[in-house]
């Protein structure tokens, strides 16, 4: 009996050692540092009033108080599921003294934010080997998602541009977003979900150096950035002189507005002037004028825009004149498309998710890695057989050992298949890299690049690859786990205050690890650029390249509407021509794979070549919206080089890195003073319709009963006198479908079925032209093309 007390008293003796012990671990490797009392208290800002856009970057701002006994110094992670199922890690280092408030921002890859998905957390010291210090209040993030267009307004008055929001009635999906100025960021990305913003009426000539770059890189990018303030609008545009399309030189009075009425489609009655700025144009094309004022004037900037108002629309009798927002929609034209059947929707932008998305199976492919040539396991295997039967037996037999062949034969089976590996897997025992990129160019000289790049690791374990300086970076799954919150530190994207660093832990033999940069405006010293000119010779246009980027290109071909037209190989400096294919709406139907137009050769001497690579990133680029994308003529080149852009694991690393260049032609052609509105250039504007069904594909259409009128805007109307116009109709429908175009000046409708007369007797106040088709069945077409002709006029 004694005996087994002892026994049942050793055994709960021994089980309270093991609890200790374990209760010892635990506190050593924590969940919590004791901080005594307190921990950091947590307040989150997420996106724009707390709506985020999906297949957008989202801007995150925390601000952390420390509510310990003690300044603390470490990393705040904040663990989120992105696009992809990818649990990822965003670590940025921060120190937070006691009892103040610390401000930090990151912008993260579009993800769906609930408790589910995300946790904040602060680790004293270092993410993982530090000690983690408890989170007061709420230690995730939530927020809710928002689609369609977003106008952010940084104004005095925070209800400008509260009209808006009337044209959803008419198919529209507009948000208004008030911005403070502390709001606006320091880093282009965290403006990726708005599409337009405006600056009215406050002095951005205080803001810092890093918002202004922001701002600019941002339109650079695609951004369309709003000038105005009326009598205020110098101090508006003070910080965005170099890009803003009016050099202020004081103020005047508005007494007439039929333009404004004319396009508001509403009576604009003055009790008293308007005060508007005034100033002189220095670049861009008048969109409104008011008795030879400019209202408003666009210039583009990069891949985005910068729009001139010369009012303020925040004050009488603007702010509530019914006509105000219809002559926005003008303004913003642009970018801003109803959201109804019938309209020629295009994307500009590359939306997050459905980018890296096509990029993930072109990273995968290591130009470095090679499967073994059959040539050579086929060689070794004759030498196996070779080595073991007759020359082995000879040897065993004449020395009269052949009881050593139970070993001996085992021994070079295990020699030869260590050789064949070996030699297999030569270009598999070192860390392998590659890089794909897409170096956008506009035609002002700005470059926008984006891309992925993949790492094959031969050894596994903890990897890290550093780049020098920082950029919004995501990371692709590995597929080895369900896409959950995880916690477990596997993937990391760690931002310091200029550079930008990736960990990946517990990265498996002979896997691969992949990342992609989103879209960002670089110096364009960093690229160069493409010089384009044109010449008209024998009724063509000719246009001549030269390649004036940092690298030599090869492959260079003229792109559009399914057609290829080589130019060749460019070195820097070099220069080649090439005939202007026309780039008209009717012929666009969706998909083209350029890629297997430009490489046709998929094979060679029976193996795969070494273009598809090529072939996919040409093919995802130009079908990223669907096939559904503006008919630009397109020149795009190759460069191939080995330069490593990070470092792994504090070594540079060779990489083989593929570049495909582009840039678009001008749209509007000008030699001398002629200039050309070839077809294509201008879009369809759907303003009424009363067809019992309407449906679009690119151009192409298909129509039922009843009537539509188009309204296509006249590019340049005050700066160009046009003298020739064209209109080319797609036949399709035949009779059963009647085109006409509205004559300004007799007021009426005239039948499209021959020649035209002067382009002004039928432009509507100077600035559109007007097309309506009338369908007496239901039937397909496709919209009409117009090309206008003209001599610019001399300032």
């Amino acid at each position: 009996m004694n005996v087994r007390l002892s026994r049942a008293h050793g055994l709960i003796a021994l089980m309270l050692v093991l609890t200790c012990l374990m209760s010892a671990f635990s506190m050593s490797e924590g969940v919590s540092a004791d901080k005594s009392t307190g921990g950091i208290e947590v307040q989150s800002q997420v996106g724009y009033t707390g709506s985020i856009k999906e297949d957008k970057w989202i801007p995150i701002k925390l601000t952390l108080t420390n509510k310990t006994d003690e300044s603390l110094k470490g990393e705040v992670v904040l663990s989120v599921v992105t696009i992809g199922n990818v649990p990822t890690d965003f670590v940025i280092p921060v120190e937070l003294p006691k009892d103040t408030a610390i401000k930090v921002a990151v912008s993260i890859p579009g993800s769906i934010l609930n408790k589910e998905t995300n946790r904040i957390r602060f680790f004293e010291g270092s993410y993982k080997k530090g000690k983690e210090v408890s989170i007061i209040g709420a230690n995730y993030l939530s927020a809710r998602t928002m689609q369609g267009y977003t106008i952010g307004v940084v104004s005095r008055d925070p209800d400008t541009l509260n009209f808006m929001p009337a044209l959803n009635q008419k198919g529209y999906n507009i948000s208004v977003i008030p911005l403070a100025i502390e709001d606006l960021p320091e880093d282009a990305i965290m403006l990726d979900a708005i599409d337009t913003l405006v600056i009215n009426d406050v002095d951005s000539g205080q803001w810092t150096t890093s918002t202004i770059k922001a701002i600019k890189d941002w339109v650079t990018k695609g951004g369309t950035l709003v000038l105005s303030g009326g009598a205020g609008y110098t101090k508006t545009a003070e910080a965005f002189k170099d890009i803003a399309p009016v050099e202020a030189s004081g103020i005047t009075e508005l007494k007439s507005t039929n333009a404004l009425a004319a396009i508001g489609d509403a009576e604009l009655k003055l009790d008293q002037p308007i005060t508007i700025s005034n100033g002189r144009v220095v670049s861009g094309s008048i969109g409104i004028s008011e008795q030879g004022v400019p209202i408003a004037v666009e210039s583009e900037v990069g891949f985005g825009s910068v729009v001139y108002v010369a009012y303020d629309p925040s004050l009488e009798p603007m702010a509530t004149w019914s006509g105000n927002a219809d002559v926005w929609a003008r303004l913003l034209q642009r970018t801003l498309f109803p959201q109804q059947p019938g309209t020629v929707s295009i994307n500009y932008g590359n939306g997050f998710g459905g980018v890296i998305q096509d990029m993930n199976y072109i990273i995968d492919m290591f130009p470095s890695i090679k499967a073994p040539k059959f040539i050579l396991l086929l060689g070794m295997f004759a030498l196996y057989m070779i080595l073991v039967a007759p020359i082995l037996y000879f040897i065993l037999s004449k020395t009269d050992r052949r009881e050593w062949a139970w070993w001996m034969i085992p021994a070079f089976s295990v020699v030869m298949g260590i050789a064949i590996f070996y030699f297999g897997a030569a270009d598999k025992r070192t860390i392998s890299a590659h890089t794909v990129e897409i170096i956008e160019l506009s035609k002002d000289g700005k470059a926008v690049v984006s891309g992925g790049s993949g790492l094959f690791l031969p050894s596994g374990g903890s990897v890290s690859a550093a780049f020098e300086d920082k950029r919004p970076i995501a990371l692709f799954a590995d597929h080895s786990g369900n896409g959950g919150l995880t916690l477990d530190s596997n993937y990391q994207v760690k931002m310091d205050e200029d550079s930008s660093t990736v960990n990946w832990k517990s990265v498996s033999y002979w896997s691969t690890r992949k990342l992609w940069m989103e879209r960002r405006a670089v110096e364009s010293a960093e690229t160069g650029t493409m010089a384009i000119k044109y010449e008209h010779k024998d009724g063509d246009t000719i246009v001549h390249v030269t390649n004036n980027t940092t690298s030599d290109l090869t492959n260079v071909t003229l792109l559009v509407n399914g057609q290829t037209k080589p130019i060749g190989q460019l070195k820097i400096g070099e220069s080649g021509s090439v005939q202007k294919i026309a780039s008209s709406y009717s012929n666009q139907n969706g998909h083209y794979s350029y890629g297997h137009m430009i490489f046709s050769n998929t094979s060679s001497n029976g193996r795969t070549d070494n273009n598809e690579r090529q072939r996919q990133l040409i093919n995802n680029y130009f079908n990223r919206s669907n096939g559904i994308t503006n008919a630009v003529p397109t020149i795009i080149g190759f460069s191939i080089d080995h330069k490593s852009q990070y470092e792994v694991n504090g070594k540079k690393v060779k990489s083989d890195n593929l570049k495909m260049w582009v840039q678009e032609l001008d749209q509007i052609e000008q030699i001398g003073n002629r200039v050309v509105v070839p077809e294509g250039v201008l879009r369809p504007i759907i303003t009424t319709s009363t067809m019992t069904t309407f449906e679009n594909y690119g151009t192409g259409i298909r129509v039922g009963t009843g009537e539509i009128v188009m309204e296509y805007l006249v590019p340049n109307s005050y700066s160009v006198a046009y003298d020739k116009i064209d209109v080319q109709i797609n036949n399709n429908g035949g009779s059963n479908l009647t085109w006409s175009i509205w004559h300004e000046v007799s007021g009426k409708w005239v039948t499209l079925n021959g020649e035209l007369a002067a382009p002004k007797d039928y432009f509507v106040d100077g600035q559109s032209i007007k097309i309506k088709l009338e369908a007496a069945t239901e039937t397909q077409s496709a919209f009409p093309d117009v090309v206008l002709e003209g001599e610019e006029l001399q300032q």
